[in-house]
């Protein structure tokens, strides 16, 4: 998919218009990776009244994938081999049960962990 940006600006110096190419080239770039979307080009064009970006091969969806959410030490989440409020509160908020937990250690100790799908 292509997508075009068009802006209408009050009258620039000519010394901006190069700055402004450079500014939307990086900004639009960054804000996409961000994004997880990947584009096959990216096109700034600059007048002193007028900016456009056009973006080709812009996907219409991200691309769905995996991620592994951190939350309370296992301390917290477990006390007598029982999952506590502090446990069942991350796995709520996180939209999983508590059987979604595994256990990671990390220099700061151990921690409950969960595998996340994020849709695209």
């Amino acid at each position: 998919m292509d997508f075009l940006l068009e802006v209408g600006t009050e009258e620039l110096p000519a010394d901006f218009v190069d700055s402004a190419i450079a500014q939307l080239q990086e900004r639009v770039s960054k804000s996409l990776e961000t994004e997880s979307l990947d584009a096959t080009a990216i096109q700034v064009y600059a007048t002193p009244r007028r900016l456009a970006v056009l973006i080709t091969g812009l996907p219409t969806e991200q691309e769905a994938r995996s991620e592994e959410i951190k939350g309370p030490p296992v301390s917290a989440a477990y006390k007598n081999g029982q999952v506590t409020p502090a446990g069942e509160g991350f796995a709520r908020k996180q939209g999983v049960s508590t059987a979604a937990f595994f256990i990671r250690a990390t220099d700061k100790g151990e921690f409950v962990y969960i595998e996340k799908t994020i849709p695209g």
